[in-house]
C-alpha cells in the first residue's frame, strides 16, 4: 500500500528554544561532510539511546563556549548511523539519496532530485524547509522518489513560481497515491523587505485550493527569522476527508530561532500548545555547531554537527517496561497497541530527528494508535504520566 508521503512530511514539524537553562536529554546527532567547495556531500544521522554501548567506534564531544569539554557521547558499532544522505551534483541538478540503516544493512528509502538549481548551498528559508522536510533550494522543480519493491517509484513532483525578486510565490506539489493524483499548494507572502511572513498550505480538490495549515513568521530588524508559528486552518470540506486522526496531528506549534555571533542559527526549538492551560511548552531543541573554512579565499561557516535534545528531566525518563507498558506489534503496519497504562497519559510519536508526528491523550488500559500514515522506518513512542516518562521504539513497515 503506497503511503501518504507528503502528508507525513508536512505533519512532521520541528521548532526552537527558551533562553533559560533547562534539563535535556540527547536523542540524536547529525554530522556533515563537505567537498572543497563547501558543498554538502554527506549527512549522517545517529540515534542516541541510554543503553550502555559495546565495541564503541564513534565518539562525539560537546564543548562549552570557552573551549572546555562539556559532554562526551559514544555510539557503538550496531547502533551507529541510523540514516545517511548522499549528495550528487551535476550542472544545475542536485540528487540527494537517503538510506536507513538496520544494524549493518543500509536500505535506500527516499531520493530527491532538484532541477534547474540556482543556489546549491540552499536558501535561507528555514520555515518552509521544516514544513516540507526537504531541502529548500532555489530551483525550477523537484521530484521525490520512494524505494519500493527494489525500485525507485516517483511519488511527488514539485514546481515553483517566483516573483521579480526571485523569491518563491507558489509551490505546487502533485502526489501519486495508488494511481490517484492529488495536488498540494504552498503559497508565500512577503513584507517590503522580502521576508516571508506567511505560508498557506492547501489541498487542491476539483481545482479549488482548500486551506489546511498556515505558518506565520516573525523577523528581527536585520531580517533574521525569530519565530515560525504553525497552526491548523482546515477548510470544513476537508475535515471529513482527513478523518478523525487529523486533529491529533495538527496541534499548534512554534519554532523559535537564536543566532550566534556570526549570524548563523544557534538553536532551533520546538514548542507545542498545551491545550489545558494555553501555554506553549518546549519539547525538543536542536543546537548547531559550526566550523570555519576558507573557500575560494572567503571565510565561510559550515554546519559541522547538530545535536537534538528531548526537553525533559532525564531522571524521569525510564524504559517502557519499567512502567509496565508494552508496545506491540513490532514491526507494525497500520496500528500499534499500548497496554498497561493505568493512568491518564500523553502519548507522542516522533521520528528519529525528534520531530513530533502525533500527540494523543489516552486513559484506557489498552488502546490502539493508527500509524498507517507513517512512511516505513523506525519511530520513538513517548508516554508521559505522573509516574514519569517512558520511551520505546517501533518499526513501521508496509504490508
Amino acid at each position: 500500500m503506497k503511503r501518504l508521503l507528503f502528508l507525513t512530511l508536512f505533519f512532521a514539524l520541528s521548532a526552537t528554544a527558551f533562553p533559560q537553562e533547562i534539563k535535556k536529554t540527547l536523542i540524536a546527532i547529525d554530522a556533515y561532510k563537505y567537498n572543497e567547495k563547501g558543498k554538502e556531500i554527506e549527512k549522517h544521522h545517529y540515534s542516541v539511546t541510554n543503553d550502555v554501548p559495546s565495541d564503541p567506534d564513534k565518539t562525539f564531544t560537546i564543548y562549552n563556549s570557552n573551549g572546555t569539554k562539556k559532554e562526551v557521547f559514544i555510539l557503538d558499532a550496531y547502533d551507529d548511523t541510523t540514516e545517511a544522505q548522499i549528495y550528487f551534483y551535476e550542472n544545475k541538478q542536485i540528487t540527494i539519496t537517503s538510506y536507513e540503516y538496520y544494524g549493518t544493512e543500509a536500505v535506500p528509502y527516499i531520493k530527491v532530485v532538484y532541477y534547474g538549481v540556482e543556489d546549491s548551498m540552499g536558501t535561507e528559508e528555514p520555515g518552509a524547509t521544516y514544513l516540507l522536510n526537504v531541502g529548500a533550494y532555489k530551483c525550477d522543480s523537484f521530484h521525490i522518489f520512494s524505494w519500493e519493491n527494489e525500485d525507485w517509484i516517483k511519488s511527488i513532483a514539485g514546481k515553483y513560481t517566483y516573483n521579480v525578486y526571485k523569491n518563491p510565490t507558489k509551490l505546487i506539489l502533485s502526489e501519486d497515491m495508488d494511481g490517484m493524483s492529488m495536488d498540494f499548494q504552498l503559497t508565500y507572502e512577503y513584507d517590503t523587505k522580502q521576508n516571508c511572513i506567511k505560508m498557506i498550505m492547501s489541498i487542491v480538490m476539483a481545482g479549488m485550493p482548500l486551506s489546511l495549515m498556515n505558518a506565520e513568521q516573525t523577523f528581527d530588524a536585520s531580517s533574521k527569522l525569530i519565530e515560525t508559528y504553525i497552526y491548523p486552518n482546515v477548510h470544513p470540506l476537508l475535515a471529513e476527508y482527513l478523518g478523525e486522526d487529523y486533529e491529533d496531528m495538527m496541534t499548534e506549534q512554534k519554532m523559535r530561532y537564536t543566532y550566534n555571533e556570526n549570524g548563523k542559527v544557534k538553536t532551533v526549538s520546538s514548542l507545542e500548545l498545551n491545550k489545558s492551560n494555553g501555554q506553549f511548552v518546549e519539547h525538543s531543541r536542536q543546537e548547531y555547531v559550526y566550523r570555519a573554512e576558507n573557500i575560494d579565499g572567503e571565510q565561510q561557516y559550515l554546519t559541522d554537527t547538530i545535536y537534538t535534545y528531548d526537553i525533559e528531566d532525564p531522571a524521569s525518563i525510564v524504559s517502557a517496561t519499567a512502567l509496565n507498558i508494552t508496545c506491540y506489534p513490532n514491526p507494525a503496519s497500520d496500528f500499534i497497541t499500548l497496554s498497561g497504562m493505568d493512568l491518564l497519559s500523553d502519548v507522542y510519536i516522533y521520528d528519529l530527528y525528534g520531530k513530533q508526528l502525533l500527540h494523543k491523550q489516552l486513559n484506557t488500559e489498552a488502546e490502539s494508535l493508527h500509524i498507517g500514515f507513517l512512511p516505513e522506518g523506525m519511530y520513538i513512542v513517548k508516554i508521559k504520566n505522573e509516574k514519569g516518562v517512558a520511551v520505546s521504539k517501533f518499526v513501521k513497515q508496509t504490508h
